[in-house]
């Protein structure tokens, strides 16, 4: 595979280089997420200087994909780390997150959210469309919201930055002859295919960790600028709202008859891997008690307005107990091991990055 010499070069394959501006212009109520972007680049920019644990500096690049899809993708070019989000991972799952806090979801907002979350950008809308929906958010939901599609697009973005931060991307295109690819589902299957599995698991997990350690005031990972005074509740709901990409991926899953693993594993294991770490964190004293519970009352909230999408399974996972299936947690240690005979930093985050929520 050829080195990129340009985000422009990189993005090419992905449709072309999107900015945000151009994306919410005359876009009804969605001027605010260009906060949220500018918010993600600042946070990328927070890591410039710094060094993961192989002792490699981290400057990557990162922009806008002009695709609607619900993905995302990371390399190393000639000069630089790239990665980037697609347009559609910033609209859909605002839209998306719009839907969820509204009353009037648990009626229409079956066909809407199976359209964002697994339609293709040129399939016909339901008869329903979001802003039909969207007539009901007040100005408290639009804060919750924001809230939340800070969570869900943040999420992509950071699983993104972390395939640069802790080294996948180098040693995927210096071993491998590969990029960390998340748009081409399409690509034919190598006998690599469970180290980047685990690659992709580690991504999951240092998003989420970073995140929860931030809520959670950890000196190591950062400080919310606004203390939350139920900071149970905060870190399950940041968590719900960064499981709404996973969902969409299972939803497209289902959508094309997806049922083998390849770069990718199934979704059952990214959010068993998730739950997994959450609690661990819980037991170790790392999150406050009583977060995993909470995550199982949001699930079961959430569940009546995700019906009809073909994620009941991964539902069932969130809002029953937690307990991990048989099957993903062998495949989990395995992927595990796999990891660590080739690398080294699997569920030990060992970069601290600078992080303020507001």
């Amino acid at each position: 595979m050829p080195r990129f010499s340009s985000f422009d070069d990189f993005a090419e394959q992905y449709g072309g280089q999107c900015s945000i501006d151009e994306a919410t212009q005359g876009t009804s109520g969605l001027g605010w997420l260009e906060e949220i972007w500018n918010g993600l680049i600042s946070i990328n920019q927070s890591y410039f200087g710094d060094k993961n644990s192989r002792g490699d500096s981290y400057r990557a690049q990162a922009g806008i994909f002009n695709s609607f899809e619900i993905n995302g993708a990371a390399d190393q070019g000639k000069y630089e780390l790239y990665f980037g989000v697609t347009i559609g991972t910033i609209l859909r799952l605002a839209y998306a997150q719009k839907i969820l806090q509204v009353d009037r979801a648990d009626k229409l907002g079956g066909p809407c959210m199976k359209h964002l979350l697994s339609g293709h950008a040129d399939e016909t809308p339901p008869d329903e469309l979001p802003d039909s929906i969207l007539e009901t958010v007040t100005s408290s939901s639009l804060a919750k919201v924001k809230d939340q599609a800070f969570f869900s697009i943040g999420f992509v973005f950071q699983h993104e930055a972390f395939h640069t931060l802790v080294g996948h991307a180098g040693y995927v295109r210096d071993q491998l002859n590969l990029g960390m690819d998340e748009v081409a589902f399409h690509r034919d299957a190598t006998k690599r295919d469970e180290l980047i599995q685990a690659m992709e698991l580690e991504a999951d997990g240092a998003a989420f960790t970073n995140f929860w350690l931030t809520l959670n005031q950890s000196p190591r990972f950062g400080y919310c600028e606004d203390p939350d005074p139920d900071p149970t509740s905060r870190i399950a709901e940041a968590t719900m709202g960064c499981m709404i990409p996973i969902l969409a991926i299972e939803a497209r899953r289902g959508r094309l008859s997806k049922r083998t693993e390849r770069r990718h594993p199934f979704p059952s294991r990214r959010v068993s891997l998730i739950l997994r770490l959450l609690q661990t964190y819980e037991r170790k004293g790392k999150l406050p008690s009583g977060t995993a519970a909470k995550l199982r009352e949001l699930a079961a909230i959430a569940r009546p307005k995700l019906v009809g999408i073909g994620v009941d399974g991964l539902l069932d996972l969130l809002a029953g107990d937690n307990s991990i299936d048989t099957d993903d947690k062998a495949k989990l240690n395995h992927l595990i091991k796999t990891y660590n005979d080739h690398l080294s930093v699997f569920e030990e985050l060992s970069f601290a990055p600078r992080i303020r929520i507001t």
